[in-house]
């Protein structure tokens, strides 16, 4: 028998529905959630390390008509795109890549197998300090 797909964004915003309904007959204005589960319940993000690191520190505010999510920079760009407004994240911290004191360069091979820079800085932290390539 064949399972259709979820619609995770539906389902995300009949929880947050719900959690509203919940709010509005609530004495306060506001619901702050700090456990990775309840930002999912709350936003539709999961963080991918929220769910393996137990010290992962995230919350989410939700209010009559707002969400707001508090991440670390890291999950920026994937709490967005999972439907999060950009406007709505607040990244803390900073996003490294960790490695030697100096970095390769990105490189791409090309068909023939000739190597070329890929475009963008890259930014890494060594024992020189965080810089960028």
């Amino acid at each position: 028998m064949p399972v259709e797909p979820v619609d995770l964004s539906s389902l995300a915003a009949a929880r947050l529905a719900r959690l509203r309904e919940r709010l509005a007959e609530a004495p306060f204005d506001a619901l702050l959630v700090t456990t990775p589960e309840g930002v999912l319940y709350a936003t539709g993000y999961r963080s991918v390390a929220g769910q393996i690191f137990a010290g992962h520190a995230m919350a989410a505010v939700v209010t009559g008509d707002e969400v707001t999510l508090v991440c670390p920079a890291s999950d920026t760009a994937p709490a967005i795109e999972s439907g999060v407004p950009g406007d709505r994240v607040v990244p803390y911290g900073r996003f490294y890549f960790d490695g030697d004191e100096r970095p390769a360069r990105r490189v791409r091979r090309g068909a023939r197998g000739g190597a070329r820079p890929v475009p963008g800085p890259a930014v890494w932290r060594g024992g020189g300090g965080t810089g960028r390539v």
